[in-house]
């Protein structure tokens, strides 16, 4: 179930956001959701979408077989469950290139103005290094029967919504392999340079790690996990 995830519903901080100013809501999700998908593995509107493909395909040839067995039995055809497709909400747009303006000067209460603060905090400190990328190869030889990395966190716009839904279904068919461990450092034992590299990008990690419970303490109604998640926030 989510609550084995860290997870966070986001509409109250985007509502709080939105009453500001329309582009504090663009940049509050894409710094948090960009930041921490540097680093860590995030269930988001991305990766609930494609789980939402795959459901849907599966969904329209079971719903095609259901409805040719009941013409053949003669009894109705009441169609199943229809998810909706996992979108964001209207108040986020594209994130914007080049130079933005004084975001502080946008946020006008205390509240926002710390959501704002906190969020771009975590942007900086995500960048500061650059997580390691394995290619398809380097997974296939390292981890080929592995399970994909446990979430470090959700971001969802509702209790219920859509995106937690495809979680669900995702951990509820977990546990059969182990999972890929993430994030992955790469390090040569033998070069003083390299170990220097990883130990550097861990501690980005983990600043990142850090700068996000700060972000996601200031969310108005959440609440942090303890004891659940060795990977939540």
């Amino acid at each position: 179930m989510a609550h084995t995830v860290g997870w966070v519903n986001l509409t109250p901080a985007l509502d709080l956001l939105k009453a500001e100013h329309e582009l504090l809501p663009t940049l509050f999700y894409h710094w948090l959701n960009d930041s921490l998908s540097r680093w860590f593995r995030v269930f988001n509107v991305q990766e609930a979408r494609w789980r939402w493909e795959s459901w849907n395909e599966m969904r329209e040839e079971d719903e095609a077989e259901r409805k040719e067995e009941c013409e053949r039995e003669g009894v109705p055809y009441e169609p199943g469950e229809q998810l909706d497709e996992p979108r964001l909400p209207e108040c986020i747009g594209e994130m914007r290139r080049g130079k933005l303006p004084d975001v502080l000067d946008l946020a006008r209460s205390s509240n926002a103005a710390g959501l704002i603060r906190a969020a771009e905090h975590l942007n900086r400190v995500s960048r500061r290094a650059c997580c390691p990328r394995f290619d398809t190869q380097d997974r296939e030889d390292l981890f080929p029967d592995s399970e994909a990395p446990v979430p470090l966190t959700a971001l969802a716009f509702g209790e219920h919504d859509v995106i937690t839904e495809f979680l669900n279904m995702e951990l509820d068919s977990a546990g059969q392999v182990e999972t890929e461990p993430w994030p992955i450092l790469k390090m040569d034992g033998t070069d003083p340079r390299s170990i220097r590299k990883a130990f550097r990008c861990a501690n980005v990690a983990l600043d990142t790690l850090e700068a996000a419970s700060r972000t996601l303490s200031l969310v108005p109604g959440f609440e942090a996990m303890v004891g659940h998640n060795p990977y939540g926030v």
